[in-house]
């Protein structure tokens, strides 16, 4: 009678403890090294320096407490577990989401760019509730009217119709108003807030405006008549896509009522001068949330803000008299951050990455056979965690025997003593620098080169080089071909006269058409593999998927869970459907890739991912075809996901189930593991990020980045509502409207010599180029990192040919281990040696990978 298989689990209280103070250690120091010091980006990489400090410190501890009292504090399978949920949480804490988050969604508001902010769900970022959302009902006791003010039913948007406020002066001299009061308190609770940040803005359709005539919104104090001015227009009736019935958003942001009102102010919307003004969704909201994010809060006792004015108590932090208390509790859990206006921000953009997350994982655990199984895939990224946690053979010890590799301590002093002379060179420039960089641009200066040369560099760094000794060979080789073969086509384009278009080579086309064009061909080839596997599903035959994470049915129905998911995701958010259905299977696809080319070739950089997979919906029809609100979110989104590490996380994800499952762990324990990344990722990331920007203001941070406004990244935006403007009004003409869009003939071509690719090595055994190295040779920062491929390439061909296949796996690796510690170890102290700098008043950095 065959035994029960027996597992490990991973999912224990010590494990869940360890994760949990991992992933809140792990944040606090990317908060700290990313944005207050802006140390080499530590979080960046592949495998997050961070998550492995805490890892070296947990196999540290671990092992001391086993050889001091023979209980290990964690075994391999809880250590895993551990790992990879910090590396699939790293992401998200940093580029992957919440560096980017704030900077790109507060760009339009800031801005006062109220087009873009109509087509932008208010969902997206924080704010306080709208005050005056139903104001503009003849039945509010609130709002009075002035002069010839009446009341029509009015068709706003298309099928859209309600009673609303018009003014109308026949006189140059007239004034009528609408005027809505607001009072300082209701209901017990503060209402307005002197001294608070707040957007005001309202749609209005303004025709047959004299000369002189313009509609503005003032707010009085009280019932008298002092007044400020909030803003002013002169626009008309304008026709757009967005508002095809000729309303135009008017307002202003970061507007502050007077100090002086006791009672209530009057919010007055006025047209002076002849014309008609018809109004339209009237909007009042706090955007201190915002605001204080780059300013910071000031903490007082609760006693002495009891004894402040209401407007001195603007951007403060109420710290209780008595910590030891259920208000005490609070105060630390909500680390300065105002809880309601981050509450659906927050749980909008995290069901929309979790549902994208969790079909990359359902689809991970229908592919691990085949992948990992049948094809083999080595997952070389995977080796360097594995090695420092397997423990196989040598339970009885205290370390794992990576930890007594005198080759490992060898290249791990190499590296280590070499990246501090960088770091001491960059301190005394009188010490040789010992940085291997070679800019090829300053060889090649003959401009009939175009750009090939811009940018390329040969480089070697101690953190890219020993995830690259991992990799196969002809992975290695194809990569930099690949590259070289990208590079030429500025020079081909330069000679051929095709330079002259400023878009060529359509470079971020080209990786989208790449990567859809290998996802394309990776499905086609496993058909026949997922067709038993989807057969397997329907019959409910476990014994098929014995040892997954879930069941194959259980996966296929996570995929159509988060399928459906996405669809009333994008109904809540007002999303046009079909965009969001695009937009959703191409993201999942990207995870689809980036999970191979991580289990297969290995991705020793993060930023290997499309640039902006909005483009593509760009190319079948953008705003025209899709909706503004839809392409509009589909930049936020790309901006945070596509030229980002956050596709590292479907190869952790991958790295995880094929490193559990050769481990024996508990397969369920894998997926909790991976829910908790994301989750850790998204609450815990926001939370010490966030809490941070509160407490020391955002403007305070060295690296701003995350708090730069983008407007720059909206161009493209700008350009597809304006042809879809055109096209609404019928103004399209000309050759170069009716052709074809070049962008396509480099998405099709990309695509197309992707799949080639991949059927040529599919066909023939001996063809030696990948196709990822013709995938990822326009992805972001190639530059940085080819030469650290080619480096890897010489050296682990000449210790094949010299010592063969056994030196390379027990010597040359193990060595390669030890030179990745090292670096890792020197960006520890480059932090250490950098935070020390800023206590004592100098602001310097060490870092090694400055992109």
């Amino acid at each position: 009678m065959e035994q029960k298989k027996t597992y490990s689990p991973g999912l224990t209280v010590s494990s869940v403890l360890a994760c949990l103070f991992g992933m809140l250690l792990m944040t606090m120091l990317v908060q700290y090294a990313d944005l207050t010091v802006a140390v080499s980006w530590a979080s960046e990489h592949t495998l997050a320096l961070p998550a492995v400090w805490i890892l070296v410190a947990l196999i540290a501890a671990s092992g001391g407490l086993f050889a001091l009292t023979r209980v290990r504090l964690l075994t391999r399978a809880e250590l895993l577990c551990v790992m990879y949920a910090m590396l699939i949480a790293a992401p998200l804490t940093t580029q992957g989401f919440w560096h980017r988050m704030v900077s790109v969604t507060a760009t339009n508001p800031r801005g006062n760019d109220f087009e873009k902010m109509d087509a932008m769900s208010d969902k997206l970022w924080p704010h306080g509730e709208n005050l005056i959302q139903d104001a503009f009902r003849q039945d509010n006791p609130s709002i009075t009217t002035t002069g010839a003010c009446t009341w029509e039913e009015i068709e706003y948007e298309e099928g859209k119709k309600a009673v609303l406020p018009v003014l109308v002066n026949k006189d140059k001299d007239a004034v009528s108003a609408v005027r809505i009061k607001l009072p300082l308190e209701k209901d017990g609770k503060a209402f307005v807030v002197q001294g608070e940040q707040y957007l005001v803005s309202v749609l209005a359709r303004a025709t047959d405006l004299g000369p002189t005539a313009n509609y503005s919104c003032r707010a009085y104090n009280d019932d008298t008549s002092t007044r400020a001015a909030l803003f002013q227009s002169t626009s008309q009736k304008w026709v757009t896509f967005l508002h095809k019935k000729g309303f135009v958003r008017v307002g202003q942001y970061g507007i502050k009522f007077a100090t002086e009102a006791k009672r209530h102010f009057i919010l007055e919307i006025a047209l002076e001068g002849n014309g008609r003004v018809e109004l339209c969704d009237p909007k009042l909201f706090s955007v201190a949330a915002l605001e204080t994010l780059y300013t910071g809060k000031k903490v007082v006792t609760e006693s002495t803000f009891s004894k402040l004015s209401p407007p001195e108590r603007v951007s403060v932090i109420v710290k209780p008299d008595h910590l030891w208390s259920w208000a005490g509790v609070k105060y630390y859990l909500a680390g300065y951050i105002p809880i309601a206006a981050w509450v659906l921000p927050v749980s909008v953009w995290t069901i929309f990455i979790l549902l994208i997350l969790m079909a990359t994982l359902a689809i991970n655990i229908i592919l691990r056979n085949q992948w990992l199984d049948n094809e083999r895939y080595v997952m070389p990224i995977a080796r360097i965690p594995a090695s420092m946690m397997d423990n196989e053979g040598s339970e009885d010890q205290a370390l794992p025997p990576i930890w007594k590799n005198r080759l490992m301590w060898a290249g791990f002093a190499t590296c280590f003593v070499w990246m501090m002379l960088k770091v001491w060179h960059g301190y005394d420039p009188k010490v040789p620098d010992v940085s291997v960089k070679i800019m090829l641009g300053e060889y090649f200066t003959d401009p009939s080169w175009g750009n090939m040369w811009y940018s390329w560099r040969y480089e070697i760094e101690g953190i890219f080089l020993p995830l690259c000794i991992f990799m196969e060979l002809n992975v290695l080789l194809s990569l930099v071909v690949g590259y070289i073969l990208f590079r030429s086509q500025y020079w081909i384009g330069n000679v051929t006269g095709l330079t002259v278009n400023p878009n060529f080579p359509y470079w971020q086309e080209q990786t989208i058409g790449a990567y859809l064009g290998y996802a394309a061909i990776v499905l086609f080839f496993t058909r026949r593999y997922l067709w038993r596997v989807f057969k397997a599903a329907v019959v409910g035959d476990r014994e098929a998927s014995a040892g997954e994470a879930l069941s194959y049915r259980s996966a296929f129905i996570v995929l159509l869970v988060t399928l459906i998911g996405s669809l009333l995701w994008a109904r809540w958010m007002n999303i046009a459907p079909l965009s969001q259905l695009v937009f959703f299977i191409m993201l999942v696809s990207f995870g689809l890739v980036a999970a191979k080319v991580r289990a297969e070739c290995g991705t020793p950089w993060g930023y290997f991912s499309p640039q902006y997979p909005v483009l593509f919906l760009g190319l079948l029809g953008g705003v025209w075809r899709f909706g503004p609100e839809a392409i509009m979110f589909c930049y936020v989104a790309s901006f945070m996901l596509g030229p980002t590490v956050f596709f590292l996380i479907p190869g952790a994800q991958m790295e995880l189930l094929g490193l559990g499952k050769r481990w024996n762990v508990t397969p369920r324990h894998l997926v909790i593991f991976t829910v908790l990344g994301i989750l850790g990722g998204m609450i815990i990331g926001g939370w010490v990020f966030l809490s941070n920007a509160y407490a020391l203001s955002g403007n305070a941070c060295r690296f701003s980045w995350a708090f730069d406004t983008k407007w720059w990244y909206f161009f493209p935006y700008n350009q597809d509502l304006t042809a879809a403007n055109n096209h609404f009004l019928g103004q399209m003409q000309g050759a170069a409207e009716t052709g074809v869009n070049p962008a396509w003939w480099a998405f099709g071509f990309s695509a197309g010599v992707t799949m080639i690719l991949a059927v040529l090595r599919q066909l023939f055994s001996g063809f030696w180029f990948h196709p990822v190295g013709f995938l990822l040779s326009s992805t972001n920062f190639m530059d940085y990192v080819w030469g650290s491929m080619l480096t890897a390439w010489v050296i682990r061909s000449v210790v094949l040919w010299l010592g063969g296949a056994a030196t390379v796996r027990t010597k040359l690796q193990p060595f390669f281990v030890g030179v990745f510690l090292g670096a890792v170890t020197a960006n520890l102290v480059v932090l250490i040696l950098s935070a020390y700098c800023r206590s004592i008043g100098i602001e310097w950095s060490f870092g090694f990978f400055t992109p």
